[in-house]
């Protein structure tokens, strides 16, 4: 027989379920971004970002994983040009400490795509990554 907390199909909810606490987050120390921690340059970030507004003035392809090429990956995987393009929708995108980034919304869908804080751009995918430049 059915409990009197079953439904049809049934299912019985368990109460206790409701009161437990959710688990604890994994940070990204906890999954080895300690590895990467020192990957790039101090002012990456900074240098990473085009000046506000601009329109790029040409493109290349990547030739070789660098964090530029990988965040620019990160870009193009969720449908966005470059940054400052996502910028000018979103606003700035949410870094990993080692100045990759962590997460973004996709342009066509606008579900969260989140990224790991270690390389995810493999060298197979290198001519797929279009590196913009800006005059300035």
């Amino acid at each position: 027989g059915r409990g009197a907390k079953g439904d049809a199909d049934g299912f019985v909810l368990d109460a206790s379920a409701l009161s437990r606490p959710a688990p604890p987050r994994v940070t990204s120390e906890a999954k080895g971004a300690k590895d990467y921690k020192d990957a790039g340059p101090a002012d990456a970030k900074e240098s990473f970002f085009p000046p506000p507004g601009s329109k790029p003035t040409g493109v290349r392809r990547a030739k070789a994983w660098s964090m530029e090429v990988e965040n620019s990956f990160r870009l193009q995987e969720a449908g966005w040009r470059d940054v400052s393009e996502y910028i000018a929708t979103n606003g700035p995108p949410d870094m990993h400490p080692n100045t990759l980034i962590r997460c973004l919304i996709r342009k066509e869908t606008g579900f969260i795509l989140y990224f790991k804080p270690g390389r995810e751009c493999e060298d197979k995918y290198l001519n797929r990554v279009k590196i913009y430049t800006y005059d300035g």
